[in-house]
């Protein structure tokens, strides 16, 4: 046995239009030839099946409207249920990439001010040298010019001290000359 749906809800050899027309009853499908198909001389009767078509038709048109409606409020539920999904989406998405985005701020932040200490280190340290370099540049400025003073003042020292041996030289060198034959008399006496 077939279910009931809405096709076949209606009991076997009849057949029902929904409407809210009250012309209109469930008829059995015999009676619906029988009159329809048969040759009829009445005019009456073929402008009553126009009219239970037209009827129908505009039942059925009323019935595919509904349909469309019920449709097209689906469908809009449906768009509007996947916008604000998508926008939820996009949010959490935008959320999340704005949360990395600052943690990696953050972390460049903290890299450019241990870079910029780092600098004033590297600048202070610079400083000390250049001055520990000037102060050892005038240390040895003043050490040449002691030493050149000193080199000056061996020098003329020295000058002096060969002066005075070369004067001294000459008379020794008359006594070296009578000195010498007294010794080789102490030595022939020996």
């Amino acid at each position: 046995m077939v279910t009931p749906n809405m096709y076949n809800a209606y009991p076997r050899g009849t057949m029902a239009v929904k409407s809210h027309n009250p012309h209109l009853r469930t008829y059995k499908r015999s009676e619906d030839m029988a009159t329809n198909f048969a040759p009829n001389t009445n005019g009456e009767s073929r402008k009553r099946s126009r009219e239970v078509l037209c009827e129908i038709n505009s039942c059925v048109n009323q019935e595919m409207l509904e349909i469309y409606q019920t449709v097209l409020q689906c469908i809009e539920k449906f768009r509007i249920e996947m916008s604000e999904l998508l926008r939820q989406k996009i949010n959490n998405i935008y959320m999340v990439t704005r949360s990395e985005i600052s943690k990696k701020l953050k972390m460049k932040d903290e890299e450019r001010e241990i870079i910029v200490q780092t600098n004033r280190n590297l600048e202070e340290r610079i400083y000390n040298l250049v001055t520990e370099a000037n102060q050892w540049r005038n240390i040895a400025e003043v050490n040449v010019s002691e030493a050149n003073k000193l080199r000056a003042d061996l020098h003329e020292v020295l000058t002096n001290i060969r002066e005075e041996k070369a004067d001294q030289q000459i008379p020794e060198a008359e006594s070296c000359c009578s000195g010498g034959e007294k010794e080789e008399q102490k030595e022939l006496k020996s």
